[in-house]
């Protein structure tokens, strides 16, 4: 089976590029990558889960509120429909 590759480019302002290269140097070794390319493909990944993850608390939370306001109401006291 064939792996196929898409290229992709950064751009990175000439005056940022020294500072661009040391930040990307220090997370290559910081997660363990042994290329360029693997820190980046892990950076990127890692930044979806944990985007993912904070998505899906934000879901959580907002459940849990409205339950908590039904609850409440249920139970004759004051609703805050705000998370409803």
């Amino acid at each position: 089976m064939a792996t196929s590759y898409e290229r992709v480019s950064i751009a990175v302002p000439p005056d940022q590029a020294k500072q661009f290269y040391k930040e990307l140097e220090r997370i290559k070794k910081e997660l363990g990558a042994s290329s360029t390319n693997e820190a980046i493909i892990k950076l990127i990944f890692m930044f979806r889960r944990l985007n993912f993850e904070s998505e899906q608390y934000k879901h959580f939370l907002k459940d849990a509120l409205a339950y908590e306001a039904l609850w409440e109401k249920r139970e004759g006291g004051d609703i805050d429909t705000e998370y409803l």
